[in-house]
């Protein structure tokens, strides 16, 4: 069994930011002594920038407010044993779409984009390590929403990935829990092919 751990930097700075996984042995019932796979910072920087630690500032930008906040919300695994990450935007929890901010005197409604990844892990005898593709980009380049026209200097929603991922046996696809899947202020999924790591599909 593996278990994701973060480390949310909550009381320092962006800097103290990292993913991590354990593995536990349930036939002995013991934990590994330390993390089978970490990310330390700075993680894999996303489309509005790097990732920041945990905290409750409200960040107004021209059309949209983003504070993008990791947290390792999900772990799956491909067919040839590769470890796919889900991570989760924790600032879209913290606020909401179309909602009130953490001010009292201000009632007005405030939009929120939301960016998170999907990581992919390669096993190399008992080493895991980060997989990225040609060019050292990312592995799971793809992963963007469809054009959103709502907010002009947001023209495609890029690092869409809402957290939850799930892959099935024997296919070479894994699903993404996602926003803007279909439409501009939707929610659903993306369909991802685990070989050509290209999007075959948007489900709202």
């Amino acid at each position: 069994m593996y278990v994701g751990v973060t480390c949310d930097g909550s009381t320092g700075s962006s800097s103290d930011l990292s993913l991590h996984v354990y593995a536990f042995d349930v036939a002995t019932s013991t934990w590994s002594a330390s993390p089978v796979f970490t990310l330390n910072s700075p993680l894999r920087p996303i489309a509005q920038g790097n990732w920041n630690n945990w905290n409750n500032t409200f960040v107004q930008g021209p059309d949209f407010n983003t504070n993008p906040q990791p947290l390792l919300s999900d772990i799956d695994f491909d067919n040839n044993g590769d470890m796919i990450l889900g991570v989760l935007d924790v600032y879209g929890i913290k606020t909401g779409h179309d909602n009130y901010r953490n001010v009292t005197t201000d009632f007005g409604l405030y939009d929120v984009i939301i960016f998170g990844d999907i990581l992919r892990a390669t096993k190399s005898g008992s080493t895991w390590t980060n997989n990225v593709g040609s060019g050292g980009v990312e592995y799971y380049g793809n992963d963007n929403g469809v054009s959103n026209g709502s907010f002009p200097n947001l023209s495609i929603q890029s690092d869409a990935c809402a957290g939850g991922i799930s892959s099935v046996c024997g296919l070479t696809k894994v699903m993404m829990s996602a926003t803007d899947p279909a439409g501009a202020i939707t929610n659903g999924v993306i369909v991802l092919n685990n070989t050509k790591v290209f999007i075959l599909q948007g489900i709202q």
